[in-house]
């Protein structure tokens, strides 16, 4: 079983990440953070840009917070510490994924998925292949409308897809709890945004 590991260096979770280094830095990286209020010591800070908001604008808070790294597409309006990676990428939200599928230790290697997708009807379809696997002996876990939800808890999400770091984390988490499958609502704006991306 592969476990969750702490204390990754920086190039290790940028493995399947197209890049470049703003600076030749490769600091160990305790969690990866798209909320600059969640930065703390050693931690990367994704900047993330969305319809009414941009984490390049953030940037500074994390690093005053303590993040070690700054992942950006576009150029920062401060000075970054010396001590301070930065990487550049196309496009955060991919790095954001694929840096979260290394961190969690690539769980769907360990998870069977299934995603479901369409306009309508796609939580019902889900409880559906969900119900199935377990009719099967198949201990299953399933994201969406509803949460995520597994061992007859549900944690409620505010996106029928979640950002992609919480996808991993659930499905790292499913498989601590003796998940064998998962089943996902797969939102157009969740492809859209990259959030299942790595899990093929």
């Amino acid at each position: 079983m592969i476990v969750r590991r702490y204390g990754m260096k920086l190039k290790e979770l940028l493995v399947n990440t197209e890049y470049k280094m703003i600076n030749d830095l490769n600091p160990e990286i305790s969690d990866v953070v798209y909320d600059s209020r969640k930065a703390s010591d050693s931690t990367a800070f994704v900047c993330l840009k969305g319809y009414t908001s941009d984490g390049h604008k953030f940037a500074k808070s994390a690093v005053q917070s303590g993040a070690s790294a700054l992942v950006i597409s576009d150029e920062l309006d401060f000075e970054v510490p010396e001590n301070v990676a930065v990487v550049k990428v196309e496009n955060t939200r991919l790095a954001l994924a694929l840096m979260s599928v290394e961190f969690f230790g690539r769980p769907a290697e360990e998870l069977m998925t299934v995603a479901i997708t369409g306009t309508k009807g796609k939580t019902t379809t889900t409880a559906m292949v969900a119900e199935i696997f377990e009719q099967a002996g198949i201990k299953t876990g399933t994201i969406g409308t509803l949460g995520i939800v597994y061992n007859g808890e549900t944690i409620k999400t505010d996106n029928t897809t979640p950002e992609s770091y919480e996808i991993q984390k659930a499905m790292r988490d499913m498989i601590n709890a003796g998940c064998k499958a998962m089943v996902i609502e797969a939102s157009s704006i969740g492809l859209k945004h990259h959030r299942l991306a790595g899990m093929t």
